[in-house]
């Protein structure tokens, strides 16, 4: 469980929040179901649960250019039906979707928290061990492409700035 308005600044503290319960993720699961929790100051929270990685890539990275477009964005879970949709309200985001209440967020706060738990759950995966070189190869694999997607997304935050 990612918590995307945390308190963790390092990805020391990513890896210990993580507790190890990542460390067979490339040889024995093959998958990683989990979910971000995002909070809103002293509001509700919000628990987002699917495969961890495809949440990473496709809401904390994936929705930051429509986010910052000010368009909607919605999000298909990849373990299952259903989606999560994110809606511009004013100065504040809409977060909805199937199994989840619907819950207001400010619209530059999320969109920064949402790429900071993203940069957090690289970290983590960078910081894991593996046990065989397949396991190894598929970690780069994921760290390749979720570095693609957190640098297309900073690129965007950065020129929008």
């Amino acid at each position: 469980m990612f918590n995307v308005d945390s308190n963790m600044k390092s990805e020391e503290e990513a890896v210990q929040f993580a507790g190890g319960r990542y460390e067979k993720l490339f040889s024995e699961f093959g998958s990683c179901y989990g979910g971000i929790e995002i909070i809103a100051d002293g509001g509700p929270s919000l628990l987002i649960e699917d495969e961890v990685p495809a949440i990473v890539k496709n809401i904390c990275f994936g929705a930051i250019p429509s986010l910052v477009g000010r368009k909607n964005f919605v999000y298909n879970y990849f373990s299952y039906y259903g989606y999560v949709r994110i809606d511009p309200e004013g100065d504040n985001f809409l977060v909805s979707g199937d199994g989840i209440p619907s819950i207001r967020y400010p619209d530059k706060k999320l969109i920064s928290t949402l790429y900071d738990c993203g940069v957090r759950f690289i970290s983590l995966l960078m910081n894991l061990s593996t046990n065989t070189d397949s396991d190894e190869s598929r970690k780069q694999n994921l760290i390749e492409l979720l570095e693609e997607a957190r640098d297309g997304a900073k690129r965007l935050m950065t020129s929008n700035a």
